[in-house]
């Protein structure tokens, strides 16, 4: 891990990492969809989750 990487990313780390937008971040977490922990009203992850979870759904189509 680099020394700038943070260990957690939040939302607001999502919307830059992720190819959408806030809305579409907001409905895939109300979905349960993403592979994040809910602290209360923040939502977390790690870019290692996020890059398994793209892996997983390569190809596919997410309804949400």
């Amino acid at each position: 891990m680099e020394n700038n990487e943070k260990l957690f990313l939040s939302q607001k780390d999502m919307l830059e990492i992720l190819p959408f937008g806030r809305t579409t971040l907001q409905k895939l977490l109300n979905a349960r969809v993403l592979p994040v922990v809910k602290v209360g009203r923040k939502y977390l992850t790690t870019r290692k989750e996020l890059e398994a979870w793209v892996s997983k759904y390569r190809g596919k189509e997410i309804k949400y």
